[in-house]
């Protein structure tokens, strides 16, 4: 509301419109193919680390804890009527879809078409 109050009347000159726009724009120096190369590890890294660690914690997290508390006998699947076996879930549902995200984020601005 005080925005809207404070700038009653103002309008945005060509030029500000166009140093709004350089603003938004990736500098020449930080659109390497090279670098970008390097930068998109870190989001795959991120989603294979979201596929991986449900397996691992499955494996010897749940399965482990459910044969001490009773639950399940060795050699049986995990019963997933309990809450471990969809927590572990976790890692999948919050990594992968940021690493897709980070992926496609420095794909787009970060290569050298963007520029």
């Amino acid at each position: 509301m005080f925005t809207y109050l404070g700038s009653r009347g103002d309008a945005i000159t060509q030029q500000e419109r166009d140093y709004l726009e350089f603003l938004h724009r990736t500098p020449a120096e930080d659109t390497s193919q090279d670098a970008t190369r390097i930068t998109l590890v870190a989001p795959m890294l991120l989603i294979a680390y979201g596929c991986l660690m449900p397996f691992l914690l499955l494996h010897f997290y749940v399965e482990p804890y459910q044969i001490g508390a009773g639950v399940i006998a060795v050699g049986e699947s995990i019963d997933w009527s309990g809450l471990e076996p969809w927590f572990v879930l976790g890692p999948l549902v919050i990594h992968v879809p940021l690493g897709v995200v980070a992926w496609r984020v420095i794909r787009k601005r970060y290569t050298p078409e963007a520029t």
